[in-house]
């Protein structure tokens, strides 16, 4: 496999209810008159999606170059010998 990629995909949902949302607001400057509005039930969420991408070797997934045997790394050098004629 010459480009052998993992992908993997991870959603987070968070959502909040609040139950009788009530705000004052500014009616009129003068005279000074505050009015208070209720929206009854509010609610607010976010989703995050993230995403990766992990290479591959000829010994799987996950694995580094630092992990390898000098065995395996002789088979790795081989066939990329290999390709290259």
């Amino acid at each position: 496999m010459r480009y052998g990629y993992m992908m993997e995909e991870t959603i987070n949902t968070y959502h909040t209810e609040y139950n009788d949302c009530f705000w004052q607001s500014l009616i009129k400057k003068s005279p000074l008159k505050i009015g208070k509005f209720s929206a009854g039930n509010c609610q607010i969420g976010q989703k995050t999606v993230h995403k990766s991408r992990f290479p591959a070797n000829p010994f799987g997934f996950g694995v580094g170059w630092e992990g390898l045997s000098p065995t395996q790394l002789a088979i790795t050098a081989a066939l990329g010998i290999t390709r290259a004629l």
